[in-house]
């Protein structure tokens, strides 16, 4: 008879910043069961809130970061194939990229061999990303350690924990930072934001299918609103530049791309409090923040009222 051991362990931080937001919409549950004489099971279980949802480990890359599931390297344990998944699988395309992804509940199953041991402590990291169909968070790595081959399973999980942000809201002036464009060249946001009326600084990744899906829909007025005085000033958490350049022209986006390529970790982030994508922040020619986190129609309801007459 199959012998069924399982510890489970749910986190739920009060905690500010990305970290503790990926925390409280996803958490977990590790489980185990013994299928063979040296053969187990290692389970380990998502629990999603609503609306969020994370991305299957076969999801398009370009598209939301799919999970994966590492194991550190051990003598004592072989891993049988890679992880299975048990949950409702759905799919939706966007720009003829599908997206694979689970909402409520998944499960992850590794079947793991121990070799001449008849205990180990598996250790390991979860990586995922939490999205809903208008933000994302940054991708997070959760380390968990699992005692299987006795009577009991232990397990615990590492959080990491992180300081309050900073709060940005209307009428505050806009922190200056400068960054690189794709080929290299300096841009500062303070020279922008001179030669323009209206300046949206948009804070996106090429991961982020909100953030995507959002500019898609600004490209089509851009053109107008930009011989009126308009700018967009785009700047990517991307750490990877190819992925960064290739979305650019994907999207065929025409305005000015940045960025630092330290991904979340930007101290230019950190001064606008940015735990979460997409954000925007569009700024009259003096640098103040005149309005905050507009979707596309909010965009062009201001952009009407404040350059109709140019």
């Amino acid at each position: 008879m199959k012998s069924v051991c399982e510890f489970v362990l749910l986190v739920t931080l009060c905690l500010t910043g990305s970290d503790s937001f990926a925390q409280r919409h996803v958490s977990w549950k590790f489980s185990s069961n013994k299928i063979g004489s040296d053969l187990y099971e290692v389970i380990l279980s998502a629990i999603i809130e609503q609306p969020w949802h994370i991305y299957a480990q076969d999801n398009n890359e370009d598209m939301g970061m799919p999970t994966s599931i590492e194991f550190d390297e051990s003598p004592i344990i072989k891993l049988v194939d890679r992880p299975k998944e048990i949950g409702k699988l759905r799919m939706t395309e966007i720009d003829g990229m599908q997206l694979r992804y689970y909402e409520d509940h998944v499960d992850f199953v590794q079947q793991v061999k121990l070799v001449n041991a008849r205990k180990v402590t598996v250790k390991g990291s979860i990586n995922y990303m939490a999205c809903t169909e208008a933000t994302c968070l940054p991708a997070f790595s959760r380390r968990f350690a699992i005692t299987i081959g006795s009577d009991s399973i232990i397990s615990s999980s590492l959080e990491n924990t992180s300081s309050a942000l900073p709060i940005l809201t209307v009428g505050d002036l806009a922190p200056s930072f400068s960054a690189s464009d794709t080929s290299g060249k300096i841009i500062s946001l303070k020279e922008i934001v001179a030669r323009n009326k209206l300046v949206l600084l948009d804070l996106w990744a090429s991961w982020c299918v909100p953030c995507r899906t959002e500019v898609g829909k600004i490209r089509k007025f851009y053109p107008d609103y930009h011989n009126k005085g308009f700018e967009v000033l785009a700047f990517s958490v991307d750490t990877k530049p190819e992925a960064w350049k290739k979305a650019i022209v994907s999207d065929h986006l025409s305005w000015l791309q940045i960025s630092d390529g330290k991904g979340m970790e930007s101290s230019i982030l950190k001064y606008y409090g940015v735990a979460s994508l997409p954000r925007n922040f569009l700024l009259d020619n003096k640098g103040t923040i005149v309005a905050m986190d507009l979707n596309a129609s909010e965009l062009t309801s201001f952009l009407q009222e404040h350059l109709a007459g140019n």
